[in-house]
């Protein structure tokens, strides 16, 4: 717009600094939403789609909304594509287009943020997952322990996902509540019955 000389210098510095959404004083790992500022948001999420990339090469899939698992072999890239394609964007669209249908001045890029940026804690699941063996009996302690250890991480991950989609879409009570479970198992749903008929 600026080359076109559609608007000033001043005035498109302006806009994009209306997208950048400032830093607050708060803990980046409850809530990286309203901790970081946009672009720090960001480069989180960029972060962790890298890392669920390459997660893929090792046999990690996160086939789901909020799912993770080890497949005990390589996935291929384009399955792991399509692992996310799945779980991923569904969860922004159905979070973004709930906030709005109750009358949230929810942006979207921030709910994207907020849906993506969280799901770095399913990368230590996922490295949890990895530190057990495949052929390890069902019945060996090293299995319990390793559960009992993801539980604070999964715990942590939804409440993450909680504060950053409140800071998202200013939503507030029952109706912050009804969203969040919405844009929670909706997707879920979705991407297991999309994984099922992509067979």
């Amino acid at each position: 717009m600026m080359a076109s000389g559609q608007v000033s210098r001043e005035e498109a510095e302006s806009l994009l600094g209306a997208l950048e959404r400032p830093a607050r004083k708060q803990r980046w790992y409850l809530d990286p939403v309203g901790a970081l500022s946009t672009s720090g948001a960001a480069s989180l999420a960029l972060a962790v789609t890298l890392l669920q990339l390459i997660a893929f090469t090792v046999g990690v899939r996160f086939d789901g909304a909020m799912d993770v698992h080890v497949s005990g072999r390589s996935v291929s890239f384009a399955t792991g594509l399509i692992d996310w394609a799945v779980s991923v964007p569904p969860t922004i669209l159905v979070g973004y287009a709930f906030a709005r249908s109750l009358r949230s001045q929810a942006r979207f890029l921030d709910v994207a943020l907020a849906v993506v940026s969280t799901r770095w804690l399913l990368m230590i699941v996922a490295a949890f997952a990895l530190a057990i063996p495949t052929d390890l009996n069902p019945f060996n302690p090293l299995l319990l322990a390793v559960a009992i250890a993801m539980l604070p991480v999964l715990a942590l991950y939804f409440v993450n996902l909680f504060k950053s989609y409140r800071t998202a879409t200013g939503l507030q009570g029952g109706k912050l509540w009804l969203a969040y479970f919405v844009t929670l198992l909706l997707p879920e749903v979705v991407s297991k019955l999309a994984l099922v008929a992509i067979g």
